[in-house]
């Protein structure tokens, strides 16, 4: 880009298709944040912690997707909420041949 006048409309959409292209995190982060291109605020962050946070961000939502998909994830707290455990044919016909009703009639 020619720093010493205005750029030209072509110019600047070069400019900004490179830096999108060189710098993917600064979007995503921009965009996460509502923050606009140069601003103080976008300014002030750096690409490591603009980084971290998409990493952090990513590590949550694989998380997430996990515990939905219904896997034990070890101090996660999901060990009570288990999927529904599919059970064969053959424990199937055990617990209904062994199923005692009088136990449901009691009051």
């Amino acid at each position: 880009m020619n720093y010493g006048k205005n750029p030209s409309q072509d110019e600047l959409r070069d400019f900004v298709f490179r830096w999108n292209s060189l710098y993917p995190i600064d979007r995503v982060w921009r965009l996460k944040h509502r923050v606009a291109f140069n601003s103080l605020q976008h300014q002030e962050m750096t690409f490591i912690d603009m980084f971290y946070e998409l990493a952090e961000d990513v590590l949550f939502f694989q998380l997430q997707n996990k515990l939905r998909e219904g896997k034990y994830i070890p101090g996660m707290g999901n060990w009570i909420n288990k999927r529904r455990q599919v059970m064969t044919q053959e424990q199937i016909d055990d617990a209904f041949e062994n199923l005692d009703i009088s136990k449901f009639n009691k009051k």
